[in-house]
């Protein structure tokens, strides 16, 4: 009867950690963490106009329109995600310039980590209107980010262990919308677009050119007006062990951005939150940037678990 007892106990314990772990991991996007009901899943090609204090309007690409009730709450994001260190942006390169109305790349999808735990790892371009990176303290000025995201593990929008991609619009005190989060596999190239197709309204696709798969949606919102901060990123949570990161580098080619209507080379420096795992950005040219993972700590951890 004891054993029983006891068995009863652990699993009741078990399932308790698990579905906090779940319910934390569940409103995980690719900026930290947020309240379940201020983030959004959207139609594929679907148009958002955030400009409503009280609703989302999501017209359909086949013209359907639909009303989302904005969040109850400000969004107020959580800086930390519990059982894992250095959560956050680990390293990226920036740039900031006036007018910027599109800006494009391409990269390959890594290799699998060697060891899955429900990490979460994001690689991506993207546009901000102030540069504000996580995991520093919340600006007091409004903030958004444009992002074409490739993950592995999970966030809000699915995902598990497999790469896969999907489009995001974030913010940090008003509702987050994005794209199906569609799977793709190692050795496919990524396809990231952001382009400017209003006074206050951007395209954002992500797109895997080897199989033609996309996960796209436009944004309006007074805020996106100008994004003239641009970066490109490695940000991850969950890891306390560097076999939780891919082996292979990852590298950003193609990379262009359109100023004042004329297509420009980048000129990027480098930026580092304290990275994890030795990971860093290596500017390899205007068009190039390559985002390692040290090999030389791997199968440790970095953090007791």
């Amino acid at each position: 009867m004891k054993l029983l007892t006891f068995l009863l106990f652990a699993a009741l314990s078990l399932s308790c950690r698990v579905d906090a772990k779940d319910k934390e991991r569940g409103s995980l996007t690719p900026f930290g963490v947020y309240p379940r009901e201020c983030i959004h899943s959207v139609p594929e090609g679907a148009h958002i106009d955030a400009s409503s204090d009280t609703h989302l309007h999501i017209t359909h690409p086949d013209g359907k329109q639909v009303k989302i009730l904005r969040c109850k709450q400000k969004a107020t994001r959580e800086t930390k995600v519990k059982g894992s260190n250095g959560d956050g942006w680990q390293a990226y390169t920036y740039l900031k310039a006036d007018n910027i109305t599109s800006f494009l790349g391409k990269w390959i999808v890594p290799d699998d980590p060697p060891q899955y735990d429900d990490q979460t790892v994001f690689l991506f371009p993207g546009l901000q209107n102030i540069n504000w990176i996580p995991p520093d303290p919340q600006p007091s000025q409004a903030f958004d980010i444009i992002q074409p995201v490739l993950q592995y593990g999970p966030s809000s929008a699915g995902g598990y262990d497999y790469w896969a991609i999907a489009s995001w619009y974030v913010t940090l005190t008003d509702d987050v919308v994005f794209s199906p989060l569609k799977q793709v596999s190692s050795g496919d190239t990524i396809f990231g677009n952001m382009t400017k197709v209003g006074a206050s309204s951007w395209y954002i696709n992500t797109l895997d050119s080897k199989t033609g798969t996309k996960s796209d949606l436009t944004i309006s919102r007074t805020l996106l007006a100008t994004q003239p901060w641009a970066y490109v990123t490695l940000e991850a949570y969950g890891i306390y062990n560097c076999d939780l990161f891919p082996t292979s580098p990852v590298t950003f080619d193609a990379l262009q951005i359109m100023i004042n209507g004329q297509w420009q080379s980048p000129k990027w420096a480098i930026g580092a939150k304290d990275p994890i795992c030795n990971s860093k950005a290596v500017i390899n040219s205007p068009s190039s940037v390559s985002i390692s993972f040290s090999s030389s700590v791997r199968g440790s951890d970095i953090l007791s678990h």
